[in-house]
């Protein structure tokens, strides 16, 4: 493989995996900005809904979308009135019709499209339990009723928006740990001397198992690669300064603020976003921290996106030279 080759093929694999994660965070971006809509809507309606001389309320609440090959529509979202009159209300029926073409709309708007529609859909089925919950309210006052359903429909959209903030970091980082592994496995594939100095070495069964050199370099160049998987982003970062003489912590500009998300991504996997003595450490918060959930806002997210892209084009560049 010559070297133009190799230029391209990187080229081809880096152009691959940023236009993957450009498109998985325009559509988690236009989702979250959707829901804050939403949740800013029902935090309107909230505040008017504890109003006590309020005579009558009605919240129409519109949501867009924009579907491939459609036009932009809008739909009438859940409206509801108050009047001294309790027979003047929407009744039960009219309510949870209105909650199941909303429910139904939702699952609708393109969501499946998302790289992580399973952990978005997982988040509606709060959505589909108010069917239970509505029905068990109704012996409330209407005012009460109109004020709790009100403030459930704000939480949950709420938790809507945080989760799926933070599921965005999380896959982002998944992106960047697979371009990864796809850079460096082409390295080797043209430098394979670089392997010998491997000290993840292979079984003697696997060894004597190999009918032939190509076959036993393709088994140490997995070995290699798949090591870069399991490792922090502290020991990536030395393994590439010993292999590639590529020194990040040194010339990558934001390379602590890379490596802190890397850690905050750690905490939101493996520990539900509740910060622990571990976190702390790698992260240098103060102990006081231990147990404190973390939270993200979207422009923080925006930034570790850019931040994330460009340390794979600098490793690809350092990896060329």
């Amino acid at each position: 493989m010559s070297k133009d080759s190799l230029k391209d093929d990187l080229n081809k694999i880096i152009n691959h995996y940023l236009v993957d994660m450009m498109n998985a965070f325009r559509s988690s971006r236009n989702a979250w900005i959707s829901l804050e809509k939403d949740k800013n809507k029902y935090k309107t309606l909230l505040e008017k809904a504890k109003t006590s001389n309020l005579n009558e309320l009605m919240g129409y609440f519109t949501s867009t979308s924009s579907n491939e090959g459609r036009q932009s529509n809008s739909y009438s979202f859940i409206p509801i009135k108050i009047h001294e009159n309790d027979k003047d209300c929407l009744s039960y029926e009219e309510t949870l019709k209105k909650v199941e073409k909303f429910i139904e709309e939702s699952k609708s708007q393109g969501f499946n499209r998302f790289a992580i529609a399973g952990d978005y859909s997982v988040s509606l089925v709060g959505i589909e339990s108010n069917e239970k919950r509505i029905k068990s309210t109704l012996k409330l006052p209407q005012r009460e009723y109109i004020y709790w359903h009100c403030s459930d429909f704000f939480d949950k959209l709420h938790k809507r928006i945080t989760h799926l903030v933070k599921m965005t970091l999380v896959y982002q980082f998944s992106f960047f740990e697979a371009c990864l592994k796809d850079l460096l496995r082409k390295i080797y594939e043209y430098k394979p001397e670089l392997l010998r100095s491997n000290s993840k070495n292979l079984s003697n069964k696997e060894i004597i198992d190999s009918k032939t050199r190509e076959e036993l370099l393709i088994k140490m160049l997995e070995r290699e690669v798949d090591w870069w998987g399991y490792q922090s982003i502290d020991k990536i970062a030395k393994r590439i300064k010993s292999r590639f003489n590529i020194n990040l912590e040194r010339d990558f500009a934001n390379w602590e603020d890379l490596r802190e998300a890397y850690y905050i991504r750690n905490v939101i996997v493996h520990n539900s976003g509740i910060v622990n003595e571990i976190s702390c450490n790698k992260l240098g918060y103060d102990q006081s921290r231990i147990g404190e959930k973390l939270e993200l806002q979207t422009e923080y997210i925006e930034k570790i996106y850019t931040i994330i892209r460009e340390n794979l084009i600098y490793i690809k560049n350092g990896l060329l030279r």
